[in-house]
């Protein structure tokens, strides 16, 4: 459970780097506001409903280091895309290094080689090009602020794979950690699983959608809904409890709830 809750917490602080090497392309953001806007926001999250949490990323960025809000946002939906990309990594690393099969291990090093390729291209191809494949209605302000970020693609997906396999650890070592006999590739299955049933965030944290999913997502495992669910309870546990504690100790008990307070009102 220990190892399950630090690796956890390590995933989160790359999740923030990502984020803040876009941003800080554009705007003079400190690595520490970005970290901390980080865990604020994921602990906002963990109490909420909907994109709380990355409101109030960007309002903390823009209010301890004066980066402008729509900026903070802009970096929120690039990342967006370059977590989905080292999601890809991850699944490709996973087929390479777990499958049996010599064709899924194939499969597994051209996703990689896609996302490495894809990562390269975005990075540097010449700006024209670039630009010429947005939508018209995106070039505006939106269309200058993706060309600053694009130097930052390639270390920002490293992070972000850095994040998704902190993730994948603390989803396998949770599942250990309750005595369920479960694999580095069901522990995979579950992330990701867990990740698409969530990605409405329709409840504070994803409380009941995630042991939910898992109980589905694990039965193809041969692991049974009550081993799926204490699973789920304590993994909810490992990702929540901590962040909470992080953020009360960065912005105080009230602090916290005033936050919140002030996204349920806004959401």
């Amino acid at each position: 459970m220990t190892a399950a809750a630090v690796v956890n917490i390590v995933s989160l602080a790359a999740k923030g780097g990502a984020w803040y090497l876009l941003l800080r392309q554009s705007s003079p953001l400190r690595l520490v506001t970005g970290e901390a806007a980080t865990f604020i926001g994921a602990a906002v999250n963990s109490v909420s409903v909907s994109i709380s949490g990355d409101v109030v990323r960007s309002q903390i960025a823009a209010g301890r280091d004066g980066v402008p809000f729509g900026n903070a946002v802009a970096a929120v939906i690039v990342s967006r895309v370059v977590e989905a990309a080292a999601l890809m990594g991850i699944v490709g690393i996973a087929a390479f290094s777990l499958a049996p099969d010599h064709r899924a291990r194939l499969a597994g090093a051209a996703v990689l080689f896609l996302v490495a390729g894809f990562s390269a291209w975005w990075s540097r191809a010449p700006r024209e090009h670039f630009e010429a494949r947005l939508a018209k209605t995106w070039r505006t302000g939106f269309k200058d602020l993706l060309g600053r970020m694009r130097p930052a693609i390639p270390s920002a997906v490293g992070c972000a794979m850095v994040s998704w396999l902190g993730q994948w650890l603390t989803y396998y070592w949770s599942l250990r950690a309750t005595h369920v006999d479960v694999t580095l590739t069901a522990g995979l299955a579950a992330l990701l699983v867990a990740n698409f049933a969530g990605v409405l965030r329709l409840t504070p944290g994803n409380v009941g959608i995630m042991q939910a999913s898992l109980i589905v997502g694990m039965r193809g495992f041969g692991i049974r809904p009550g081993e799926a669910l204490a699973g789920g309870l304590a993994l909810q546990a490992i990702q929540v409890l901590p962040v909470l504690a992080i953020a009360t100790a960065l912005v105080g008990q009230r602090g916290l709830r005033r936050i919140t307070q002030r996204r349920s009102e806004v959401v």
